[in-house]
């Protein structure tokens, strides 16, 4: 009986131990068995049942290369039948263990074979495992979290079987993660490996031969992305993010004109094939070991890439280059356009909106780049509605639709050229755009304001000076606010933060290190224009809006003034004393703190003799000062002081080094 029984438990019934539906099971006819003997033969018989369910899964499996649709293959999946077949190995040589100690003495008891039941729990959780893989069709990475989990048992045996199946499974991640940074693409038939196209391919049952042409041309119009349900959770998510983007490094480098480079890299690739057959040979998984070898290529890659980038592609170039278009470096392109496009863009988009815009564009850059061509071209106006989104239209969306105008919605568009789309992304360009239109309503407002400063040189002397003083007095000082945040931003922003950009790009050696501060660069211009800073952002925009009220208001108002437009002018000169007020506030608050030296800055511009100070930070204030004045002398008076303030335009003659404070300002020819 003892033979029956080790093969039994070798996964084969016979006629003691006989297979039925609930597994194997020990014959009722065999006489003078003691009901303790029973059910420990009961006992070995579950273990000989889950064994050769084991078995059979890894028959089916393990050399499984064709795929349906309601069967699971994959090269994990192989990678786990090995292991689970080098786990079962163990169990069989104890069986032949035990078979050579009976042969030995034929007298052994029965509970000789209880040994045998430490297995139990491991085979419990393999035969858990399978069922799981099998019922949900897990595959892929998603096979190593599932041993993961198992593996925090606190059974030794149940810890050393998952680490043995592991190791196999990890093999398989090795390589292609090893493939895919070697490469810049990946041969994943099965769509098992964390790191993804963007679009999917269909599995193929047949793995396309590695390092094929087809496949090296196919790679560079893919976008690879991390799938985060085939990422194991022991491994961090930002790790994945740097394999991802040192895959793209390198492809970036073997699709440069320039393959120089990248045969350099190449020449490394045993070095790093031999640090990841040494982290295959480890039993247990080690993050850090993982993690220094994808620095160490990353570091390689990043070397390699900065010739590419910054050498040929001449990276500094073209950050130039959109600084004259995205943060406006070239003032008499966008006063042109703002010019040519404020009667289309003023008003809500239309479909032919954007193509028109465009056009204006292009005419407008190619007369200021007339010997340039290929960079105007390069470069198109967008309109993107910011507060309608597909599937999210109700009633507030529709009545906000109505005030989304051109330019509140304007972008542009750079056809990056290759291989600068790694350093310069979709989010990138987000963040150009936002600081895009902020600057151009910032303009667009100066400009209007310096137009309604012409109307008034115009009107001067038709006998309406008295009647439209407070008008000049109180676009005097939105000039003063506006053209001094405007010299803010230019100089102390712009200017300051690119110079420090391009300082560092000399200096740096790495293609990372140019990434990190091209990003800080993004981040200090968002920053100190107070873009993220909602309660001064918020602040300013209102102050802009007033400002170009204002301007719409004085183009309508001439000679003569009928009520409605007194009293839309009071309305617009007390929310502007408001939002310079809560302005001042906000920016000396935040001083006191030294939190942000930025909006000390602009607090600086706008208030270095402390004359807001004594005013209590309110622009557009001293109206009433002028009117008792004029109550009790006349509006001779009136006419004689306040029509110096008109004469502003020299204030715009002024070199940027010898700004005035709004007392200078506005007496200039007193």
């Amino acid at each position: 009986m003892f033979q029956e029984l080790l093969i039994a438990l070798n996964g084969v019934p016979g006629s003691i131990f006989f297979d039925s539906p609930e597994g194997i099971k020990i014959s009722s006819c065999i006489p003078n068995l003691h009901p303790a003997e029973r059910e420990i033969l009961g006992r070995l018989c579950s273990l000989g049942t889950k064994y050769k369910f084991l078995c059979e899964f890894v028959k089916k499996y393990k050399f499984r290369t064709i795929t349906t649709e309601n069967e699971i293959s994959g090269l994990y999946l192989q990678a786990f039948c090995s292991g689970l077949e080098v786990v079962l190995g163990e169990y069989q040589q104890e069986l032949v263990q035990i078979e050579q100690e009976i042969l030995k003495d034929a007298f052994l008891p029965l509970t000789h074979f209880l040994k045998l039941e430490k297995y139990t729990l491991l085979f419990q959780v393999l035969f858990d495992i399978v069922c799981q893989i099998s019922n949900e069709k897990i595959h892929g990475c998603r096979i190593l979290e599932l041993l993961f989990k198992s593996s925090s048992s606190g059974v030794v045996l149940v810890e050393v079987a998952m680490n043995k199946i592991m190791q196999h499974c990890h093999s398989v991640m090795y390589r292609q993660v090893f493939y895919w940074m070697m490469n810049g693409y990946i041969e994943d038939p099965y769509n098992e490996f964390f790191i993804q196209p963007e679009n999917s391919p269909k599995p193929s049952p047949s793995l396309p031969i590695a390092g094929s042409l087809s496949a090296e041309k196919n790679s560079t119009s893919i976008t690879y992305k991390v799938k985060p349900q085939l990422l194991p959770s022991y491994i961090p998510s930002s790790l994945a993010a740097k394999i991802l983007f040192v895959g793209e490094y390198v492809a970036v480098l073997g699709t440069a004109e320039n393959s120089e480079s990248y045969s350099l890299f190449l020449k490394k690739e045993h070095v790093f094939a031999k640090k990841f057959e040494r982290l295959s040979s480890r039993p247990l998984f080690s993050l850090l070991s993982f993690e220094t070898t994808i620095d160490d290529i990353k570091r390689c890659a990043a070397e390699r890439l900065w010739e590419v980038i910054v050498k040929q592609a001449n990276v500094v170039n073209h950050l130039k280059i959109m600084k004259d278009f995205y943060l406006l470096g070239r003032g008499e392109l966008f006063l042109n356009f703002i010019n040519e496009a404020n009667n289309l863009l003023r008003m809500p988009v239309t479909t032919t909106a954007e193509s028109d815009a465009s056009k204006l564009f292009q005419i407008v850059a190619r007369r200021t780049f007339l010997d340039d061509d290929v960079i105007t071209d390069k470069f198109h106006v967008t309109l993107q509605a910011k507060n309608i989104k597909s599937g999210n239209v109700n009633k507030d969306n529709l009545s906000k639709a109505k005030l989304e105008t051109g330019w509140s919605s304007i972008g542009l568009y750079y056809d990056i050229p290759h291989p600068l789309h790694i350093l310069i992304t979709p989010s990138v360009i987000d963040k150009y755009n936002m600081i895009f239109r902020f600057l151009l309503s910032v303009r667009r407002v100066q400009i209007e304001l310096h137009k309604s400063w012409a109307l008034q040189m115009q009107i001067k002397g038709a006998g309406a000076e008295s009647r439209l003083m407070p008008f000049w007095q109180l676009r005097s000082h939105m000039s003063f606010l506006i053209d001094n945040f405007q010299y803010y931003i230019l100089v102390d922003v712009l200017e300051s933060c690119f110079s420090s950009l391009t300082d560092k790009l000399e200096t740096v050696k790495d293609f990372e290190e140019i990434q990190q501060y091209h990003n800080r660069f993004l981040t200090s211009v968002i920053s100190q224009c107070f873009l993220e800073l909602w309660t001064v952002h918020h602040s300013l925009e209102e102050i802009l809006e007033l400002c170009s009220s204002f301007c719409t208001l004085v183009n309508r108002v001439t000679v003569t003034i009928n009520p409605k437009d007194v009293n839309m002018f009071e309305n617009i000169k007390s929310n502007f004393q408001r939002q310079t007020s809560l302005l001042f506030r906000i920016l000396s608050g935040v001083r006191s703190h030294q939190v942000s030296p930025h909006l000390a800055q602009l607090l600086l511009r706008i208030d270095y003799n402390k004359y807001l100070t004594s005013c209590g930070g309110q622009l557009g204030g001293f109206f009433e000062e002028f009117e008792e004045s004029s109550r009790g002398i006349g509006m001779s008076f009136y006419k004689d002081i306040g029509l110096r303030v008109l004469y502003d335009h020299s204030y715009m003659s002024l070199n940027h080094s010898s700004r005035m404070s709004i007392n200078e300002y506005s007496s200039v020819f007193l």
